[in-house]
């Protein structure tokens, strides 16, 4: 099954990126998110917050808010060294990476030590990774689905820069119903070209009214949308 139809009950979702500059900050647009009925949200350590307290603030969000999702992007630091830093800790339910560590080993190594099972968001021809030729979109994003990554993530050449739709298209006919992301440039203007092809939005600048404040009229405008046509899927 989709694992994102698995995880949220629902064909589209949305999940904010919490970019995390201090505790309260990152707390409080955590809990706009919800309030402003995303799917979940992402704390990354961009902003000022280093990996160790992002991670305990997102055990402490897991606790807190029982069936609303939490991830980590732990920017700079690897899976592994990301589960031994939550060795004892509550652990988040998502992880995601820029790139899905299919090249080094990391994503199996991932697997078969870390004794926690996050819905893994790998990122596949991702923003400021390797360069992947377009005629090859399909072919890289089917090795990520066949090695297990759960949610495949890609994006746009850079941060704010929209994914293109026939790079989505490709892997999405590539990959079948296994659950496919994009993590940039999504915006209430572009998502409708978007919808018939991915199953969750990593959403950061076209919801910010400043850096690392979400603005919740344009994250409500866009959850709907969202949800909206997932309601038809």
């Amino acid at each position: 099954m989709n694992k994102i139809k698995e995880t949220f009950g629902r064909a589209r979702v949305v999940l904010p990126v919490v970019h995390c500059c201090n505790e309260a900050q990152a707390r409080v647009n955590a809990n706009m998110a919800r309030i402003c009925g995303a799917d979940g949200v992402w704390l990354i350590n961009q902003g000022g917050m280093r990996a160790r307290p992002v991670l305990n603030l997102a055990g402490e969000l897991v606790a807190e808010s029982p069936g609303f999702f939490v991830g980590v992007n732990t920017m700079g630091t690897r899976p592994l060294d990301t589960a031994r830093l939550l060795a004892g800790r509550v652990k988040p339910q998502g992880l995601w990476t820029d790139n899905a560590g299919l090249d080094d080993g990391a994503f199996a190594a991932f697997h078969t030590q870390l004794g926690w099972r996050p819905l893994y968001f790998g990122g596949v021809a991702f923003k400021y990774q390797a360069p992947v030729a377009p005629e090859l979109y399909g072919q890289v994003a089917a090795e990520a689905a066949h090695a297990g990554v759960d949610v495949v993530t890609t994006s746009g050449p850079g941060t704010g820069e929209p994914t293109p739709v026939e790079k989505v298209a490709a892997m999405r006919e590539a990959i079948g119903t296994h659950a496919l992301a994009v993590a940039s440039g999504v915006s209430i203007e572009n998502v409708d070209g978007l919808l018939p092809y991915v199953d969750a939005f990593i959403v950061s600048s076209s919801i910010e009214s400043s850096f690392g404040h979400l603005d919740t009229i344009k994250l409500r405008a866009l959850v709907e949308r969202v949800h909206a046509w997932g309601q038809h899927a």
